[in-house]
């Protein structure tokens, strides 16, 4: 049982952080309106190099 505890405990303080961080990006957008954003990409890779920089210019791109 353990285990399991520990898996519905680890669940609930992810869902609890995913709440807190939403609001706080709730609060921020609310309090940038009228200010133009421009949302960056993360690279969730390890490579770097040409390939890597232009799929985050072209989605910078897309954003623009």
């Amino acid at each position: 049982d353990a285990p399991i505890v520990e898996m519905i405990g680890a669940a609930r303080l992810a869902v609890d952080l995913r709440r807190t961080r939403a609001r706080h990006l709730d609060e921020l957008l609310v309090a940038a309106a009228g200010i133009d954003t421009l949302f960056i990409p993360e690279m969730f890779s390890r490579s770097t190099g040409i390939r890597a920089t232009t799929q985050v210019a072209d989605a910078i791109g897309e954003e623009l």
